[in-house]
């Protein structure tokens, strides 16, 4: 028996080894080859299919991130116009809410009625403040521009002011002049003279007018002068005289005085009228005086003057003590 020597078959004869071995070893020489080729062909098709995935994720990366880009830039352009918007609304009402309230201004004047005044001074405080008027008016309560305002407005106290803003009143122009105002609507202001004397437009009379009688004692050298003084002091309480007159207690007409109202000291002051309508008069009446069933006011307590006066019951002069 003979051996191959390459695959180590055994065979009978020689020749048929011969062939077997050239066979074999044709087959075992091209064999590597075979190996190389089939591992080449393997490792380009692992390359491939490894090579494959991973190409697509990168292409899906870069997708997601493109559209995480313009996610970022919508949002972020979105968010810049909401500022933008909402800055400029609130700068917007900034400068609305300062700039000054435009409008017209109109004063009634109370026709016939001297000593009701002007409305003047009045409108130059309301000029002082933020307010820029496109007109400024004066008419007379009877010129038929001044009877429109008293109808259209319903005021009922004369000198009147009237002021009409181009837009809605201004919270801050509003609560600055509001006092004693009437707002007929939410451009309007109305203002009118509140302390007499004025003129009352329902009774067509001027309201607040005082009647003095002032009682002296010309027998008594030292006693204080009520004219002057009662004059003084009462002016300082706004009080407007519409008539005046003087009596002596040595008189008939004093004397009467004296008794009509059990007068104890003198000189002594009378009012009459619509006294009722001066509220700081009426405020420190009680505290010098007397108010009388009929409504005129007493002065009573000339000690409170610092001043001479005469004391009917003690037959004297008396001189207060200075404090």
């Amino acid at each position: 028996m003979n051996t191959c020597s390459n695959c180590s078959r055994q065979f009978p004869s020689r020749r048929g080894l011969t062939v077997h071995e050239s066979h074999c070893h044709t087959e075992a020489s091209s064999l590597p080859d075979k190996r190389v080729s089939e591992s080449s062909e393997f490792s380009d098709n692992v390359l491939e299919r490894s090579s494959h995935p991973k190409g697509h994720c990168v292409s899906t990366m870069y997708k997601i991130l493109l559209w995480v880009f313009a996610l970022v830039f919508v949002v972020n352009v979105a968010a810049l116009g909401f500022f933008t918007v909402t800055v400029n609304g609130k700068l917007n009402s900034a400068l609305e809410l300062s700039a000054p309230q435009k409008g017209t201004l109109t004063e009634i004047s109370a026709d016939g009625c001297d000593s009701c005044g002007t409305m003047e001074d009045f409108r130059k405080k309301i000029g002082g403040m933020n307010v820029e008027f496109s007109s400024e008016s004066v008419y007379s309560s009877a010129s038929p521009e001044g009877q429109k305002f008293i109808q259209q407005y319903g005021i009922v106290k004369l000198p009147a002011v009237v002021f009409v803003a181009e837009k809605s009143l201004k919270p801050a122009f509003k609560k600055a002049v509001e006092t004693g105002a009437k707002t007929p609507s939410d451009t309007v202001l109305v203002w009118e003279k509140s302390n007499p004397p004025y003129f009352d437009v329902a009774r067509s009379v001027t309201a607040g007018l005082v009647d003095v009688k002032f009682l002296t004692n010309k027998s008594c050298s030292e006693c204080y002068d009520p004219v002057a003084l009662h004059t003084s002091l009462l002016g300082r309480l706004g009080v407007v005289f519409s008539t005046t007159e003087t009596l002596d207690a040595n008189d008939e007409a004093g004397k009467a005085l004296i008794e009509q109202y059990s007068l104890k000291k003198i000189p002594a002051v009378v009012l009459s009228g619509e006294v009722a309508l001066y509220d700081r008069l009426t405020q420190v009446w009680s505290q010098v005086g007397t108010i009388e069933s009929y409504g005129n006011y007493v002065f009573r307590s000339d000690e409170v003057l610092g001043v001479p006066y005469y004391d009917l019951e003690k037959e004297k002069v008396v001189t207060p003590e200075k404090k």
